[in-house]
């Protein structure tokens, strides 16, 4: 497997693979296991180098499949009343679910017989659940 050190991972969940000015394309190792391009929904198969064209219109970003990727509003500032309303995107089976825990408020997303669930949602407004791939 080739070896990159300018790709990085948002938690357990989520690759990001910048593009640089200047370069025709960039090389991508996916890690073992399925991914989803985040921009189309397609499915990747992990452990494997992709060439991405430099002149794609989005940053190469991937999200493992099973995974529950919650997307709050845009609000003023983090403790905005809009950002604690939540699209959750759903990759794959969903199967992995999500838990935010801030302050005394715990969110956990999760996915079962196509239909999602949420748990101790106090104070979030989950109001939109899209499968992905």
């Amino acid at each position: 497997m080739q070896a990159v050190d300018d790709q990085y991972m948002v938690g357990d969940r989520m690759m990001v693979a910048p593009l640089f000015a200047g370069e025709p394309g960039r090389t991508v190792v996916l890690p073992q296991g399925v991914w989803h391009d985040y921009w189309t929904g397609e499915v990747l198969q992990g452990g494997t180098v992709l060439t991405v064209d430099a002149s794609a219109g989005n940053i190469p970003v991937y999200v493992k499949s099973g995974s529950i990727v919650p997307w709050a509003d845009v609000g003023l500032h983090a403790g905005a009343p809009e950002t604690r309303r939540v699209s959750a995107r759903v990759y794959g089976d969903g199967s992995i679910p999500f838990t935010l825990a801030a302050d005394e408020r715990t969110l956990r997303l999760a996915w079962r017989n196509g239909n999602g669930h949420v748990e101790n949602g106090v104070g979030y407004d989950v109001y939109e659940w899209k499968t992905i791939g």
